[in-house]
């Protein structure tokens, strides 16, 4: 998407960073508590997340890594 090649089917970057994007602002700055209170939010009434309920989450970044 971001690439300037003579050939976008060869480029390495093609289709991948569009459909990489979510996943890597996932990753890496959804959990920002700055991020992470604009868009985690109740779709009906626009409540917040329960603290208890983020903890649980940021939590669970953890789980499993020991396997990495």
């Amino acid at each position: 998407m971001f690439a300037n090649t003579r050939y976008p089917t060869l480029s390495e970057h093609s289709r991948a960073d569009f459909v990489e994007f979510p996943s890597q602002f996932n990753e890496h700055w959804a959990i920002y508590p700055e991020v992470f209170s604009h868009y985690a939010r109740h779709y009906k009434t626009g409540e917040a997340l329960p603290e208890a309920l983020a903890a649980k989450i940021k939590k669970a970044q953890n789980f499993n890594v020991g396997y990495g």
